[in-house]
């Protein structure tokens, strides 16, 4: 029996060849298999490390929050385009986040009209005590690497992040 959230493996030989594949070398096709792997357990993670800030902050919040902590005080429009996303969500989850009391807004001294937020203390603190419980983790799933796989695993990471931003990496929408 496998566990849970493991990778389904397709048998030796289905994979590459395919039509939709366009035959692929396997290394590509288990790279992707990979990466929906990671994706996915990733998505577990960021809600739960929401859920560890406060039952009702969602994922995307955490992201927003978490950013905010990093960074400092940040406008809203730089936030969207750190989290890579509309500044109508980033709009909506700075609401929330103010209501449940993990971020305040100051005005802009840079922009009199402008809006900066800022994570609260409290809401800092728990963000840094989740992110450590997350590397915590980390670690010990990492613990049977050596130091030259870990640098080797952040090294083939970083080039794979850097091939795909430089390949302009996203998928046409279909066509209507």
């Amino acid at each position: 029996m496998s566990r849970p959230g493991a990778a389904a493996r397709a048998p030796e030989g289905a994979r590459g060849g395919g039509a939709a594949s366009g035959a692929l070398p396997d290394g590509v096709l288990r790279v992707e298999e990979q990466i929906v792997v990671l994706f996915r357990r990733a998505k577990v993670l960021w809600a739960s490390a929401a859920a560890s800030v406060h039952p009702d902050l969602q994922p995307v919040g955490y992201r927003l929050l978490s950013t905010l902590v990093r960074l400092g005080p940040t406008n809203p429009g730089r936030l969207a385009e750190i989290i890579e996303t509309d500044k109508s969500v980033v709009s909506r989850q700075a609401r929330v986040l103010e209501a449940l009391g993990l971020v305040t807004t100051e005005p802009d001294p840079h922009d009199g009209r402008g809006r900066l937020l800022r994570a609260t203390s409290s809401s800092s603190e728990l963000v840094e005590s989740t992110r450590q419980r997350v590397l915590e983790h980390l670690k010990a799933g990492l613990a049977g690497l050596t130091d030259e796989e870990l640098n080797q695993l952040a090294l083939l990471m970083t080039r794979l992040n850097d091939a795909v931003e430089s390949s302009g990496f996203a998928l046409d929408p279909p066509a209507r």
